[in-house]
């Protein structure tokens, strides 16, 4: 199967939304260019886009427009991938992301044959005007499934630039904060992943300066023929290929079969990514001039992989949470090289010695901070050191917060000298708290911490309650054990 240079230039443009299933087999890219190259790379900017909460959009034809031309929202089409029998996985699936406006068209792609009975949008239970913004595309002739591959041809006919990639059997309820940490920063790829495959993602990044490795499976898709279990796995190729990480949000996933994972492919997935990365380091070896002849990326997307915070979405669905600390190393600590790495249980033996362990991350994830629930914490793991942070970005607006609580199973005894918080409304200009008095701190029980918030310029001479789109905690000094946040009040905000 081939894709048409027509298609092949509307598939390159388009940004790839992409749910955890796709995500699941993948990654990738070379942290550095070529380190002779001894660029002192700038800061990327803080974005803070979105002043309003994308679910408050009504879905009038004028907002379509303002979809289709203004630079911060971006129109998408949800392409959703049929593998479920029974039809009320569907229509859920549907109507589930026609309540986000942003969501602008929705392609069911039919993928298999053994899906006998016949789909129509009638059966969908929409109304006229939802109905005309969703296609139904039925398996082919053949008697071969194309697999994953399906979701990039279906992209490829898609309105609207920014595809968002799901499968009918699973759902997630972050839509909001996948969607605006997409529009801060639209060139990578988006996911969110469950906290039980979450480090698996993290193990499979690699990173070699000394090449630098990259490829685009839709260039290699319509020049040269593939297998028919590559085609099936096409997921894990195109990931791979873009050659650059993609941001991973973890938070659970739900829906009767959402963590069966177990692949049903013919070839493991774990080989076919390890021939993935072999060719695609070959490849980069073989030009490694300053204008090569292939299609591969060679300059790491913004922000770097060691500025991006955002880390999961609060259970409200209203704000990201974010923070400095990572549970495992960053590629850059260990070189891919194909010569020395057999396999990819080799890699990830390796990374294990080094990281944080799946049940451990899985008991203490990242959105135990913010989902509302006092009794389930998010652990830091390593001990955190000075200038290590955590905190939130707003969605929707902004928050003018007169007290902070975070409740944690850690003892503090004087937060004053341990913490300082700051707030921001454009993301450029951070504004310190006044955190240093011991009288605005409020130790209410060892695991429950309070602090009025003063925040002001230092040229304000009338204080007035801070405005925030951010909020970030940062240590003050390297801890001798690691911290828990078991959950977080932000003025009104209840997390």
């Amino acid at each position: 199967m081939r894709l048409s240079s027509p298609i092949l230039t509307h598939y390159r443009q388009a940004l790839l939304l992409i749910g955890w299933f796709v995500i699941s087999l993948i990654l990738l890219r070379s942290l550095l260019r070529d380190a002779s190259f001894n660029t002192v790379l700038e800061p990327t900017p803080y974005r803070l886009d979105l002043n309003l909460w994308p679910s408050n959009t009504t879905t009038t034809n004028g907002v379509v427009e303002r979809l289709t031309f203004d630079n911060d929202w971006k129109p998408v089409t949800a392409v959703i991938h049929q593998v479920s029998s029974n039809e009320n996985d569907i229509r859920q699936r549907v109507h589930e992301l026609l309540e986000y406006p942003f969501i602008q068209q929705v392609l069911i792609h039919r993928g298999d044959t053994t899906l006998t009975t016949k789909l129509t949008v009638e059966q969908l239970d929409l109304d006229p005007l939802q109905q005309a913004r969703v296609e139904i595309l039925e398996p082919g002739s053949s008697s071969e499934p194309f697999g994953t591959f399906a979701r990039f041809m279906t992209c490829a006919m898609a309105s609207y630039d920014v595809c968002y990639f799901q499968d009918d059997t699973w759902s997630h309820h972050a839509m909001d904060s996948l969607y605006t940490n997409m529009v801060r920063y639209p060139n990578l790829i988006h996911a969110i992943s469950p906290p039980s495959l979450y480090l698996d993602q993290l193990r499979w990044r690699f990173s070699n300066p000394a090449c630098m490795l990259d490829l685009w499976i839709c260039s290699t898709l319509g020049k040269s023929g593939f297998g028919k279990d590559q085609i099936r796995l096409a997921d894990t190729l195109f990931s791979l290929w873009t050659n650059q990480y993609p941001w991973i949000l973890a938070g659970p996933i739900y829906g009767h079969q959402a963590l069966n994972n177990t692949p049903t492919w013919p070839i493991p997935p774990l080989a076919t990514m390890s021939k993935s990365i072999r060719r695609l380091q070959q490849v980069l070896e073989a030009d490694t001039s300053d204008t090569p002849k292939d299609y591969f990326e060679r300059v790491e997307e913004v922000p770097r992989l060691d500025e991006r915070d955002v880390r999961a979405a609060c259970d409200n669905d209203r704000c990201l949470f974010i923070t400095s600390m990572d549970p495992l190393p960053a590629p850059t600590e260990l070189i891919y090289n194909r010569h020395d790495i057999r396999s990819m249980q080799h890699w990830e033996e390796t990374y294990n010695e080094l990281g944080n362990s799946n049940d451990f991350f899985d008991q203490h994830p990242y959105h135990f901070a913010v989902d509302k629930d006092p009794d389930t914490c998010w652990n830091t793991f390593h001990y955190p050191t000075t200038n290590d942070y955590f905190g939130l970005i707003f969605i929707g607006g902004d928050e003018q917060p007169d007290q902070f609580t975070m409740y944690t199973n850690n003892k503090v005894d004087h937060p004053e000298k341990q913490f300082k918080i700051a707030v921001t409304s454009d993301g450029e200009e951070w504004i310190d708290c006044d955190t240093a008095d011991p009288a605005l701190w409020d130790v209410t029980t060892p695991q429950q911490v309070q602090v009025r918030l003063k925040c002001a310029k230092d040229d304000d001479d009338d204080y007035k309650e801070p405005v925030a789109r951010a909020l970030r905690i940062t240590f003050l000094e390297n801890m001798k054990e690691s911290f828990t946040v078991c959950g977080m009040d932000v003025g009104t905000l209840a997390l």
